[in-house]
C-alpha cells in the first residue's frame, strides 16, 4: 500500500524526520524508491508556475537527512540538473536544491564540475542555487572563480512563449 501516493504524504507528513528511522526498513525502502523515481520524473513549468509530472518527490526534503537511499536520491538529483532539461533542472531548483546538504556532508562527485560548466555557460539557476541555496561549503577553485567572474547568459528566443506582444 506505499505505492499510494496520498498514503506517502500521509506517512511522510505525519511523522516527519524524527520518526522516520522507526518504521520497519522494507516500508522505508519501498516509500523513498518511490519518492526517488518521483524526483527522476519530476518537471515544473517557471512560465506556468506549476508542476507538471511528479509532485510526490517534493516530500523527500522532508526526510533526506534519514534516508537509507541517499546515494541514489543524489544520483537522481544529478541526472535531472545533468538532463539539458529544462523543466527537470527548474523541479529540482524550485523543490530540492535548497535541501541537498541533507543528502551529503560534502559535495557529491560530479555536483562541483556540474555546477562549475553551468555557471561558466552564464545559466543563472546554477549560480542563484548556490548564492541563495544550501550548498556545500567546500568548493573547487574552478567553481570559486566561476562565480567571482559570473556573467549571465543572454536570454534565447523561446518559440513556445505564450507571452506574445500583439
Amino acid at each position: 500500500m506505499t505505492d499510494d501516493e496520498t498514503t506517502i504524504r500521509y506517512v511522510i507528513g505525519s511523522l516527519g524526520t524524527s520518526h522516520w528511522e522507526k518504521l520497519h526498513e522494507t516500508a522505508r525502502l519501498r516509500i523513498e524508491n518511490r519518492l526517488i523515481k518521483s524526483i527522476k520524473e519530476g518537471r515544473y513549468n517557471s512560465k506556468q508556475a506549476r508542476t507538471l509530472d511528479d509532485a510526490l518527490g517534493t516530500w523527500a526534503i522532508n526526510i533526506f537527512s534519514k534516508m537509507i537511499l541517499k546515494r541514489e536520491a543524489i544520483l537522481a538529483i544529478y541526472g535531472n540538473l545533468n538532463s539539458k532539461n529544462i523543466e527537470r533542472e527548474n523541479y529540482i531548483f524550485k523543490f530540492i536544491s535548497t535541501s541537498l546538504t541533507k543528502l551529503s556532508e560534502l559535495t557529491p562527485f560530479g555536483f562541483d564540475e556540474l555546477f562549475t560548466r553551468k555557471i561558466k555557460e552564464g545559466d543563472e539557476r546554477f549560480y542563484d542555487s548556490i548564492l541563495i541555496g544550501d550548498f556545500w561549503d567546500i568548493q573547487s577553485k574552478d567553481l570559486e572563480d566561476a562565480i567571482n567572474l559570473f556573467v549571465p547568459a543572454l536570454p534565447t528566443y523561446d518559440p513556445f512563449d505564450d507571452d506574445i506582444p500583439f
